[in-house]
């Protein structure tokens, strides 16, 4: 993978499995603003919101997932 600055993070096969991210959770990519970003762009850090909340970041969700299916 190197540095991740040619693999698209949501479009390539770059996890365990035979599939790219978009087609394991479609639903998650389809309201990703970062649909054609790299790995190495991606947004990694938790966002604070309005009310003192923070919204997880792409990463820390598919990493959460991932455990979860255990693929």
């Amino acid at each position: 993978m190197g540095c991740g600055d040619k693999i698209r993070f949501w479009e390539d096969k770059w996890t365990v499995g035979d599939r790219p991210l978009m087609k394991k959770f479609p639903t998650l990519y389809q309201i990703s603003n970062q649909q054609q970003q790299t790995i190495s762009l991606m947004e990694v850090t938790k966002m604070k919101v309005g009310n003192g909340a923070s919204i997880e970041g792409e990463i820390y969700l598919i990493v959460k997932l991932q455990r979860l299916q255990n693929f």
